[in-house]
């Protein structure tokens, strides 16, 4: 299994109420860590469109950590 289905299978996952913490338990968090440049805006912004398209456009958000980044992001939301 590679990275991208994992990373698909774990939105999912989060979506649909069944994901798991490290011990078991239910949550509805996941936290994404990782390099600069190594795609974790790129996964929030398609996490995101998909909690929209589950949820409508009040059922997701998504916070950055500056404006550009916003301006970079709200044309493709």
């Amino acid at each position: 299994m590679n990275n991208r289905t994992q990373e698909r299978e774990a939105v999912e996952a989060l979506i649909d109420g069944s994901l798991g913490s490290a011990s078991g338990a239910p949550t509805n968090t996941l936290l994404v860590a990782g390099a600069p440049c190594t795609g974790k805006t790129e996964f929030a912004l398609e996490s995101l469109m998909a909690g929209l398209h589950a949820f409508g456009d009040t059922g997701a958000v998504m916070t950055v950590s500056n404006r550009k980044t916003a301006d970079r992001y709200a044309d493709e939301v």
